[in-house]
């Protein structure tokens, strides 16, 4: 494939049950800043897909899933969506269930591969019943970003096996951001080691 592939990028869209307070006690209207974004796209049918990059939902709550994967359900193109650290894995892989949106890890369109890295699986933790599962309390919300040896192998396999000539990562935390507060040298160290 030769031709452009058109992508819009959301992220940290936050969405909030009715009548709960956002983490952190800032006051903001996520579902207005949606529609205001949502209508600023105009026709968006040119699209090839909608990627969502975590921080979903505010809290990681049933209801705020519900929200957002009505929200994404309003584009005319598939959506995709990787989880943030205010995303908790288990609600949020069964509420974003609907026709056009998804959850999938690798995506492959022409001759890309665009990968989905969970940027928080390094908090996860072994399960009796075999699974992984996020961390008791808010330890997942508070992280700058840990890939973790599962993760960032999962990577390295998936860039190994596609038979695709390009490999594209998205993911919510940036390895390396200008910002001093959200800089991590570990998380960035678990980048460059992939790369």
């Amino acid at each position: 494939m030769t031709g452009i592939v058109r992508i819009m990028q959301l992220s940290d869209t936050h969405f909030l049950e009715d009548g709960v307070a956002p983490e952190g006690g800032v006051a903001y209207n996520t579902g207005e800043a949606f529609d205001a974004v949502f209508n600023h796209i105009g026709d968006h049918s040119a699209l090839d897909m909608v990627v969502v990059t975590g921080d979903v939902a505010d809290h990681g709550r049933a209801a705020e899933y519900r929200k957002a994967a009505d929200a994404f359900s309003r584009f005319e193109v598939p959506v995709n969506v990787c989880p943030g650290n205010h995303d908790v894995d288990a609600v949020f892989s069964s509420g974003m269930a609907r026709p056009r949106v998804s959850t999938s890890r690798v995506v492959e369109v022409g001759a890309w591969a665009f990968l989905f890295v969970d940027s928080s699986a390094g908090t996860m933790l072994d399960h009796e019943s075999g699974l992984r599962v996020d961390p008791p309390g808010e330890t997942r919300l508070h992280t700058q970003g840990t890939l973790g040896q599962r993760e960032a192998a999962w990577v390295n396999q998936m860039c190994e096996t596609t038979n695709a000539a390009h490999v594209f990562v998205w993911v919510h935390h940036p390895p390396e951001p200008p910002v001093p507060m959200c800089r991590d040298d570990a998380y960035a160290a678990e980048w460059h080691g992939i790369l």
